[in-house]
């Protein structure tokens, strides 16, 4: 079953696509933000159900496996359908696949759809939509130069994760070795 998808402009109020299945046109949905503008309730294949868009605003027959996807055109949840973007570019459509094939791959590792996993002690990482989403564990804080921290640097304490800062004074000699090179 192939769609052709098709936009049409409505005097510059919302842009409105327009799918094709064979012999049949249907208006699928809007982009988001605007007053909807459905102008009928499309007839979906046998056995495909019909859903609100992802705008919430007009109805559309769901996608089935394989077929492109995006935020607005969903996939068809009863029959374990997710919209993946792994392989897509920014912006483009997702393709309509099977929640048990969908899943992430991170530095060679394979993760499934939604498994949470921590590459390293200091990331801690998700599997969604076919991409991987990470957030440090550590604080990425500054410390700036006081009076009573002159020097303050980053370092590895033995046996912990993060970078902990440290106040180093003048009589440290690291330090007055570094100095001395820099003078």
């Amino acid at each position: 079953m192939a769609l052709t998808f098709v936009q049409v402009a409505f005097s510059g109020l919302a842009v409105v696509e327009i799918f094709s299945f064979p012999a049949k046109q249907h208006v699928c949905c809007q982009q988001c933000g605007g007053p909807c503008q459905c102008t009928s309730v499309p007839v979906c294949p046998e056995g495909v159900p019909l859903i609100p868009d992802g705008c919430q605003c007009c109805r559309m027959c769901a996608r089935q496996q394989g077929e492109a996807c995006t935020e607005r055109y969903l996939c068809d949840s009863q029959r374990g359908l997710q919209c993946d973007y792994s392989a897509s570019f920014p912006d483009d459509p997702g393709e309509c696949v099977s929640q048990t094939e969908l899943g992430c791959e991170h530095n060679g590792v394979f993760y499934k759809e939604g498994q949470v996993f921590q590459p390293s002690c200091a990331l801690r990482c998700r599997c969604s939509g076919g991409g991987v989403t990470c957030v440090p564990r550590c604080r990425e804080d500054v410390r700036l130069p006081s009076p009573d921290c002159p020097h303050p640097r980053r370092v590895q304490p033995p046996g912990k994760c993060c970078k902990e800062w440290v106040c180093e004074n003048m009589n440290n000699s690291v330090l007055e070795d570094a100095l001395r090179g820099l003078f």
